[in-house]
């Protein structure tokens, strides 16, 4: 595929995924600001919030992430895809910053849930803002290695060229602007990737300890809960259950695949294509699956159907009043 092929269905999907997510994450928040349902406004607050964050720092580098012939390249390919160095790789970093905050901290929404179903607890704003340290450094961890360990020099930008010259090089330009490189046997590959795995697999292994903690209890509190309240916990454990699967569909595959890709010293291209484009649409599926499942939001959505349907049904009627 041509450079500039390429690069354009990139942006074009960055454009699209962006702009879906950002108009359902603001109708999401502007449901859950008059929501009835205050004991999780926090949570789904949360995860709004960080994804319109994560799709504001998208938006501005749009990042390609790569692997040939066993060294990693990012390229940016957003409107600040020719900024100089340093700043492009603090961009990056940004980005790494943004998408591993918002796969690490969907944790929070379950270890949140455990305490109010399991321990009886109601957690404050100070020990929700606590919850979220845990995430917030180790994605900050992430970051700085790409901050020290992925700086670009002017020989990084030569060797990116050549690898890269028959990709990515777009007409018009005679090399390609990196972001950020790390060169084959570099041990910040490894470290890295040995990183995020370990910070992905623990993020799980936390879901799925309060998953079943929070059935179990839910089993056994069947009798005394109303119809209502066993529709709502029905609803969150789908919702949660579906926003902590989507990232990891995209993320946890790609990195295996990433790391085999490391050790064979092998070339990467497409699959981390994929990986960045499907990452980009989990802030809209997030929104999406929140406003779909929980019963509050589908009901006003479904407002919205009725709503434009009357005013469709009134204007045809209308119409046919005024041409006989």
């Amino acid at each position: 595929m041509h450079p500039d092929t390429t690069r354009t269905l990139n942006r074009v999907n960055g454009i699209i995924a962006g702009s879906f997510g950002f108009i359902a994450n603001i109708i999401l928040i502007a449901f859950i600001l008059r929501s009835n349902t205050k004991a999780f406004r926090k949570v789904f607050l949360q995860v709004a919030i960080i994804d319109l964050i994560f799709l504001l720092v998208t938006a501005a580098a749009e990042p390609i992430i790569m692997f040939v012939e066993g060294s990693e390249l990012v390229v940016q390919n957003g409107y600040f895809r020719h900024i100089a160095q340093p700043y492009s790789n603090y961009m990056i970093s940004a980005w790494i910053f943004g998408m591993y905050f918002s796969i690490s901290s969907i944790s929070v929404q379950f270890v949140y849930r455990y305490l109010i179903l399991c321990r009886k607890m109601k957690p404050s704003a100070l020990t929700f803002m606590g919850l979220l340290t845990g995430p917030f450094l180790v994605s900050l961890g992430i970051s700085l290695i790409f901050v020290f360990g992925y700086a670009v020099t002017p020989d990084d930008e030569k060797y990116a060229t050549e690898l890269l010259k028959d990709i990515l090089v777009e007409t018009g330009e005679t090399h390609v602007f990196a972001a950020s490189v790390s060169r084959k046997g570099s041990t910040v590959i490894i470290v890295i990737c040995g990183y995020v795995m370990c910070v992905i697999t623990s993020t799980y292994v936390i879901i799925i300890f309060c998953v079943i903690k929070i059935r179990a209890t839910l089993k056994k509190a069947q009798t005394t809960m109303s119809k209502e309240t066993r529709q709502l916990q029905n609803q969150l454990s789908w919702t949660f259950g579906m926003q902590a699967l989507s990232p990891l569909v995209v993320s946890f595959g790609p990195l295996g695949y990433l790391a085999y890709t490391i050790m064979i010293q092998g070339t990467a291209f497409w699959s981390m294509m994929w990986f960045t484009t499907g990452f980009s649409w989990v802030p809209f599926t997030n929104a999406m699956l929140t406003l779909c499942f929980v019963g509050e939001f589908r009901q006003k959505l479904m407002f919205f159907r009725k709503f434009r349907s009357h005013v469709s049904s009134s204007n045809t009627a209308t119409l046919a009043t005024v041409i006989p």
